[in-house]
Parts: C-alpha cells; sequence; structure tokens
C-alpha cells in the first residue's frame, strides 16, 4: 500500500502501520473491507474462494498394519497431506474428512475387521472422489490363547464411590502363531469396576472371549488433621485487636474430602498477642474434643506506614506534549495519554504512570480504585493502548523514550491485539529479566468484562472500580468486586530489583481520571500461603525430536517428549524395536534408544499415555535421511 502526502510524494506503508478492517476468512464470494491508515480509510474488494481438496497423499500409514480377525480398524498415526484448488496450497487431512474403504466398501475405525489376508485400504477425500491413495494391512486368522495383564494399573487402591482409573493398565493378547500383540483399552471391556463397598474386589478385563483380572482395595476415608481454608486477617497495625472474622477451619480427610468445623468447637488461643508491641505472634488453634494436631496461625503487629505518591513518564512513543499526570483538588489524578503516546506490548511498555514502592520481597497488597475513563482507543483500535491499575518489578528513566521493559500485573482497558476484543481484563507480562525486554514470555490475559470502557459505561455515569491485588498465589483483578479472576505468577516483581511499584497508568489513546484510591499493604510472610493452581486435564502429547538428518549410520538416538507419563513402542520399518520404552513426566526429554538403522529411514513411536480416562494411543512419525 502507498500514501500520498499533501505535498504529492507518494510512500509505500508497512504492513504494521495499517489495520484492516471487515474481513471474514470464513465467508466466500466477494467482500468489501477496510484499510486504515492514519485516521484515513480506502475501502476494496476482494473474492474469498472455497477450498476445497484436489488430491491427497497418505504421508505416513497408521502405526497398527497387523491384525488378527476379529480386532478392530486403528487409524492412529494415519497422516494425510491434502492438496487444496489444484496447488494453491497444501496442508494436512483429518480423518474426519475422509473415508475409509476396503474392497469397494466403506469401513470406519473401530469396526471389526472379520475377513482375513492381506488388504488394501483406500483412503478417499469426502470433497472429491478422485482423491485418494492408500496403505496395506494384513489380517491373520489365529485364535487367541490368553488374555495376560502384564502390568496392573498405576491406582489400585480407592474409597468409596471413587471412580476406577484404568490408566497404566498393560494387557497382551497370545495368539496360536506365538505373537503377543498389546491391546488398547479402548478394545476391552472392564467388568465390575464400581467402588461402592469396603474391601478386595476383582476387576475383570475381557477380549476376544479371553479373560484376565486384578485386584483393586476400597476403603472409608478418615480424618487426618485440621487445616485452614479461609483466613482471618493477618497483618495489624499498633493498637489494632486481633479479629478472628473470616476464619474457617475444616476436617481433613485422607480422600481430600472436608468437612467444616463448627465454630462453637473451635479454641483459639491468642494470649500471646500483643497489639500494643510490634512482631510476630502465632494464635493457636484447636478442635475441642478432637486429639488432632493444634495449628498455629502467625499474624504480624506493625507501626502504620505512609505511602509516597510518585508520578513519572517513560518507556516507548512518550512525548512531552503528549504524556501527564496531574492532581487535581479533591485528591482525584488525571493521567493523560494522547495519540499514539506510549503503549503495552507483549514484551515492553510507554506509559504514564502514578505509583508508590512497596517492598518486592516482604509486601502484598490489594489497591483499587474508581476510574472515570474520559478517552480510550482509537476506532479501530491498534491493540498497543491500555489503562487501569499496574504492578511492575521496574521502572525506566523519566522522559526517556527508548525501550523499557519489565514484568508486570495489570487491571483494566485492555485488548492487546487488534483482531481482539477490547475490554477491561486481568493480564500478566513474564519472564523479562532486564530492561531490553530479555527473556519476555508474552502476556497472558483474562476477559473480565467484554465491554470497551468509555465515558459512558465508567464512573461516575456508572460504577467502575478496579481492584489488583497481589497475594502468596498470584494476581487478582475485579470489577466492581465481582467477576474476579486469577493469573497464579506470585514471583514476577522481584527479578530487576527489590522493589516493587504499584499505581495508575495508561498508554496509547487513554485519558482517565482516578478516585477514591484505597491501598492496603499486608506482610506476605504471615499471609495465607501460596496455593498453586488447579490441575486442568491433561491432553497428552507426544513429538519426536530427533534430529532428521544423520551421518551414523551404526548407531541413532531416538528422542521423544510428552507431557505425560506412559509407555513407549518404537517401529522401524514395521518390525517393533522398543516393546515398553518408560516415558516420563511433563518437559522432559527422556526416551533414549539406539537403533540400527541399516539405510532404513521410517521411524513410528506410539505413546500409551497413563493420564486418567485416556485409552487412545499417540502415534508420530518421522523421516529419517544421511547427510
Amino acid at each position: 500500500m502507498h500514501v500520498e502526502s499533501a505535498n504529492g510524494s507518494e510512500r509505500r506503508v508497512n504492513e504494521d502501520e495499517w489495520i484492516v478492517t471487515g474481513y471474514d476468512p470464513q465467508e466466500t464470494g466477494d467482500q468489501q473491507i477496510n484499510i486504515h491508515y492514519n485516521g484515513l480509510t480506502e475501502e476494496i474488494e476482494v473474492t474469498v474462494h472455497p477450498l476445497s481438496v484436489t488430491d491427497l497423499t497418505v504421508e505416513y500409514a497408521p502405526a497398527k498394519s497387523t491384525y488378527y480377525v476379529g480386532d478392530i480398524l486403528n487409524t492412529d498415526g494415519l497422516e494425510i497431506e491434502a492438496e487444496y484448488n489444484d496447488g494453491y496450497k497444501h496442508g494436512p487431512l483429518e480423518h474426519t474428512e475422509v473415508s475409509f474403504q476396503i474392497q469397494g466398501k466403506t469401513v470406519h475405525p473401530g469396526e471389526v475387521l472379520t475377513s482375513p489376508g492381506e488388504k488394501t485400504v483406500w483412503v478417499v477425500s469426502d470433497d472429491y472422489f478422485r482423491a485418494l491413495d492408500s496403505f496395506t494391512i494384513d489380517i491373520r486368522d489365529e485364535a487367541i490363547t490368553e488374555l495376560e495383564i502384564r502390568q496392573a494399573p498405576v491406582k489400585t487402591s480407592y474409597f468409596i464411590g471413587e471412580e476406577f482409573e484404568p490408566a497404566g493398565t498393560m494387557v497382551y493378547a497370545h495368539y496360536e502363531d506365538g505373537e503377543e500383540v498389546r491391546i488398547g483399552l479402548q478394545e476391552v471391556e472392564i467388568d465390575d469396576e464400581n467402588t461402592d463397598h469396603i474391601g478386595r474386589k476383582t476387576v475383570e478385563i475381557s477380549y476376544k472371549g479371553e479373560v484376565a483380572s486384578f485386584d483393586i482395595e476400597v476403603k472409608e476415608p478418615e480424618v487426618t488433621h485440621i487445616e485452614i481454608v479461609e483466613y482471618p486477617k493477618t497483618t495489624y497495625e499498633i493498637g489494632q485487636p486481633f479479629d478472628p472474622n473470616g476464619l474457617e477451619v475444616v476436617y481433613a480427610y485422607d480422600n481430600g474430602d472436608q468437612t467444616t468445623v463448627e465454630e462453637e468447637t473451635l479454641s483459639l488461643d491468642i494470649s500471646e498477642y500483643d497489639e500494643s508491641e510490634p512482631g510476630r505472634y502465632e494464635i493457636v488453634i484447636e478442635a475441642n474434643g478432637k486429639a488432632f494436631e493444634a495449628i498455629k496461625l502467625p499474624v504480624i503487629v506493625q507501626n502504620p506506614r505512609e505511602h509516597l505518591w510518585e508520578s513519572i513518564v517513560f518507556g516507548q512513543s512518550i512525548g512531552e506534549d503528549t504524556n501527564s499526570i496531574k492532581e487535581h483538588e479533591g485528591g482525584n489524578i488525571e493521567l493523560y495519554a494522547h495519540g499514539n503516546a506510549g503503549k503495552v506490548t507483549q514484551d515492553h511498555d510507554g506509559i504514564s504512570y502514578y505509583y508508590t514502592e512497596l517492598n518486592a520481597e516482604g509486601d502484598n497488597f490489594d489497591l483499587s480504585a474508581d476510574i472515570e475513563v474520559i478517552e480510550y482507543a482509537k476506532a479501530p483500535h491498534d491493540g498497543q493502548e491500555s489503562f487501569g491499575i499496574m504492578a511492575r518489578d521496574a521502572i525506566g528513566p523519566a522522559w526517556d523514550s527508548s525501550v523499557f521493559s519489565s514484568n508486570v500485573a495489570t487491571v483494566g482497558g485492555f485488548s492487546g491485539g487488534t483482531s481482539e476484543a477490547n475490554g477491561t481484563q486481568l493480564y500478566v507480562r513474564s519472564g523479562v529479566i532486564s530492561p531490553d525486554g530479555e527473556g519476555s514470555e508474552g502476556i497472558q490475559k483474562n476477559m473480565i468484562q467484554e465491554e470497551r470502557p468509555g465515558s459512558s459505561n465508567t464512573f461516575p455515569a456508572m460504577e467502575y472500580r478496579l481492584q489488583l491485588t497481589k497475594t502468596n498465589s498470584g494476581f487478582k483483578g475485579s470489577l466492581n468486586g465481582e467477576n474476579e479472576t486469577i493469573i497464579f505468577e506470585p514471583d514476577i516483581l522481584n527479578v530487576q530489583d527489590d522493589k516493587m511499584y504499584v499505581g495508575f497508568f495508561v498508554a496509547r489513546e487513554a485519558t482517565i481520571n482516578v478516585h477514591n484510591i484505597d491501598l492496603s499493604v499486608t506482610d506476605a510472610n504471615v499471609d495465607p500461603p501460596k496455593v498453586d493452581p488447579p490441575s486442568e486435564p491433561v491432553e497428552p502429547t507426544l513429538n519426536i525430536v530427533s534430529l532428521e538428518r544423520t551421518s551414523d549410520t551404526e548407531t541413532y538416538h531416538v528422542k521423544a517428549e510428552s507431557n505425560t507419563e506412559g509407555t513407549l513402542r518404537l517401529i522401524q520399518e514395521g518390525q517393533v524395536i522398543e516393546e515398553e520404552g518408560k516415558m516420563s513426566l511433563v518437559w522432559s526429554c527422556p526416551f533414549m534408544h539406539l537403533l540400527m538403522i541399516m539405510n532404513k529411514h521410517d521411524l513410528r513411536l506410539c505413546l500409551y499415555p497413563m493420564t486418567r480416562k485416556t485409552y487412545q494411543t499417540i502415534s508420530r512419525s518421522s523421516k529419517i535421511s544421511r547427510l
């Protein structure tokens, strides 16, 4: 794109200088789109053609190629490459976009194979019947002689009513031809897996008429200790009495269950607490009549703290005529960033900042204020504007417009990109270890209210009170005391120095007035302990990270990474090289196997995950070539 200046000169505009709106890649046909640059808009017409498959190739056949009569068709590991629109583009084709045929009849993955012999399986595009390729399978007519449980599940001890978890079970079928074949858990039937009664019970696994079994133990939960789940105030100033309000104690069971200890059965010993003397004290908590170890709740009494508020402008794109901070009578603070003044990006900022300094090592805080938005973001927004409450690891030199980066935790107006929703969000930048942005892991964000803030929907026209809280577990953000969200990154603000900067900011196109500021600071050493984020269900992954080219034809190191434990099968040119390789935990690269490649270059890894309720085998393939 080119632009023409008032003096008639013309120049080419870089892609990052203009914004496109109105384009929908999912809608075929003619579209009118708008190109925006520096307040100017140009409309052009584009045509979007539907993608259609014109050819396909089986890049890798499924991991399983040898079957026995009665097995089910397994297409795990099948990788299909599609050609679209006669070569316009190439890309992977999902199994759901093709059909499978054997001897002219359609078969589906999971369907029982009943006819022995070598079979050609045709893979046919649902888009275009002439786009097809094939792979070969061998179906043997041999009877099963035994079903073996080579390894019992990882979990064999249960509490009443707990869901059975077969993860880790290794089942093998023995056949008349002497072969021992591992059977996936999705192919077997598991009988009598309920845990409704106490005691030892037998779980049976059946396959093709053969049965094998293992035992599990079911027990009743027991209380092991008492613990605090909701904490009272733990940081006090001189003269403030201890306040148990908010304290909640539970009985903790060995199965993870909890029941509340009633208030009347709790005993609190506060005899050590002295509100007249700064220091650390312990409140002793017991459950009357129960022989559980007492809880010692630490609290601290300290002298009152005063917080000095300061103003600074720094970072890329700031300017003395475009950025300002003003303190008005009545206590409200005006922060101003006009036009392209400053920015918030994935790895650095340019901001007007009104802040106070806290101790990065020992302080937690809760900061809130009513925010009046006078102006915020262009239309369309450019993705680098923001405002709100910000806590920082470091600040740059005043009025220095060079790049300056820091870890941050922020709640307020933000989008993060031209195509991203612009609303009130909690966001965190982490990983930064120096002012030039080294190590930045980018921004993670949680939307609180997906509505662009402006003068009509913020204070005083409507309630709009932002709140940012740092705890030992991370950063919490909320709007009007509701829709609280948390990002578990508690240790990001003590990297570049021992100070933590907390306050209010604007960047790019944003002007706000800050009213009714409320800051409370607590001692992190006596605040509630760190809570780890809830574990998310793991979607197992497997990646081959070996060299794709090698000059070593004698030995070859096969390496893989996974985010879950499991066992690995290594296949070379259809031959099983390793049957039960051990895959270890997340972020490791533990599997290494020395392989005599002998001029054969197709490798296949199959992972049997130990993740709960995950039965599907994951397959990955690699082609190895010589240097």
